[in-house]
């Protein structure tokens, strides 16, 4: 998000760029399975409202501590993709050698190493889409966007480091800082100018 029309935008500076992810696809398909499955909440905030699953199903001999303990392992992993910054330096472990040593082809070694796959096995794609739908924001309301409501309280985030607000649909308030570029935030949160100022004089 900036202007480039060399036009007075008041307190937004001329320089200042921010970029806006609604809905990652990684982080927005394991809050539905999560949903659908009747998983845990496993650390992470709970939905602003259940999406209708559809026919998405568990697998029929679901191991449910496994299973959660797979889901955490895999929304951290989808979080470190959206904030590169604030992932740790790891090396391969034994399953991914594995799959290295295997013979692959470049798009077998994908398909295996995704996150997706297994979450995306018995998915209604179909409902988890209509979900997506519902939360997009109405494009016709246009300017001014959350960020110009809040700019004062941004314009010293960006002068600190943020490059990134993710928003995800998590009910009520939260914000949160994952590193020095990148921040997450509830839609609630990004959307009521009282809550967003307050988050980003938090951060």
């Amino acid at each position: 998000m900036q202007f480039a029309d060399g036009l007075d935008h008041g307190p937004w500076p001329h320089d200042m760029l921010i970029t806006i992810e609604e809905q990652p696809s990684t982080l927005m398909l394991l809050l539905f399975v999560r949903d659908a499955w009747g998983l845990d909440l496993n650390g992470v905030p709970p939905l602003e409202a259940s999406p209708s699953p559809g026919a998405t199903r568990p697998p029929d001999e679901m191991a449910r501590d496994e299973t959660n303990g797979r889901w955490a392992a895999d929304w951290a992993r989808a979080i470190e993709a959206v904030s590169p910054s604030s992932a740790p330096i790891r090396e391969p472990n034994a399953e991914l050698k594995r799959l290295l040593d295997a013979d692959l082809s470049f798009d077998e070694l994908m398909e295996a190493v995704s996150i997706e796959t297994y979450w995306r096995a018995g998915l209604d794609a179909e409902a988890e889409w209509a979900w997506r739908r519902s939360l997009e924001p109405d494009r016709s309301v246009g300017w001014p966007s959350p960020e110009h409501n809040a700019v004062e309280w941004l314009v010293p985030v960006w002068q600190s480091g943020l490059r990134t607000i993710i928003e995800l649909p998590f009910a009520g308030y939260f914000a949160r800082r994952l590193d020095r570029e990148h921040m997450l935030v509830s839609r609630v949160t990004r959307h009521d100018p009282e809550l967003y100022s307050l988050a980003l004089s938090t951060m």
